[in-house]
């Protein structure tokens, strides 16, 4: 079982450090998510105006 290339007694002690850093992660996925789209809405406007 390893995870690209780490072994298992470091994923270990990355555990808890995910744990930890899991709401962040998601916050961070959510505010790029609609970072994307907020572009995308921007962008289609200046192309029709």
């Amino acid at each position: 079982m390893r995870f690209g290339g780490v072994a298992p007694s470091s994923f270990f002690l990355w555990r808890p450090f995910c744990r930890h850093y899991a709401p962040v992660a998601a916050l961070w996925s959510i505010a790029h998510v609609v970072s994307l789209i907020w572009l995308a809405r921007s962008w289609r406007q200046i192309r029709h105006s």
